[in-house]
């Protein structure tokens, strides 16, 4: 009952907090229509800005919706992203050659983010970019929902993490990893990656988290072997 009653507390503080926010930095969006995909990638960065900037939040979730194909160019090939080209790039090379440009042009809006971030003043002398982490990661991986080929990104984060370094782990966790026939045939390889869960770990103790697990803190293979997912990963710091 304690607890319930504390969680409750809890609760209502931040209600009435909420109720009360005030952010002059806020960004007017009365009456706008925001048509382009593009446009409404800005607008949330916007947003992102002004809600840290104003100390309204301190972490931010952005996780953004199918981009049309014609963004990339790729318009003429397909409609679909998902099935269109991502299942498709070890059997098209010109899907292949779309995917990449869909990861460029998600690139580009990522640099746009960090740019925002960084013209925002933090009270310091310098700018809420040189407080902030982001972690960009793929929920695809390489497009084909294969892990072989997974590069997340680290962006700031320079007061924990060592910066301008790329790290490479082998693939050493006994855990079978599907890929595509013109990979392995069979489609399966014996070993895979880092669980994803040590990055996790990682970016939540630079956000000052006393923590060694972030969701599960072990995984069990196919084989019957487990997989320890507890930890921060080796060399980042």
């Amino acid at each position: 009952m304690e607890a319930h009653y504390d969680l409750l507390h809890t609760l209502a503080d931040r209600i009435e907090g909420m109720a009360a926010l005030s952010c002059p930095a806020m960004p007017s969006q009365a009456g706008a229509e925001l048509p382009t995909y593009d446009e409404r990638f800005d607008a949330f960065a916007q947003l992102i800005g002004a809600a840290l900037s104003c100390d309204i939040t301190r972490v931010v979730s952005l996780s953004l919706g199918e981009m049309p194909t014609a963004n990339f160019g790729a318009a003429s090939i397909t409609d679909d992203v998902h099935k269109g080209l991502a299942h498709e790039i070890y059997n098209d090379p010109a899907k292949h050659a779309a995917m990449s440009d869909y990861l460029a042009l998600h690139a580009a809006q990522v640099a746009r983010l960090v740019t925002t971030l960084e013209s925002l003043p933090d009270g310091e002398g310098g700018s809420l970019m040189d407080h902030t982490l982001i972690l960009w990661g793929s929920e695809l991986a390489d497009g084909w929902h294969g892990y072989r080929h997974y590069c997340p990104m680290i962006i700031g984060g320079g007061w924990h993490f060592r910066q301008g370094v790329y790290h490479y782990w082998p693939h050493e966790t006994p855990v079978d990893l599907l890929v595509s026939a013109q990979v392995a045939p069979g489609g399966y390889v014996e070993a895979s990656g880092m669980p994803h869960q040590h990055l996790l770990v990682s970016a939540a103790q630079a956000m000052g988290l006393d923590t060694d697990h972030v969701g599960l803190e072990h995984v069990q293979s196919q084989s019957g072997i487990w997989i320890n997912c507890r930890g921060p990963l080796e060399g980042l710091t």
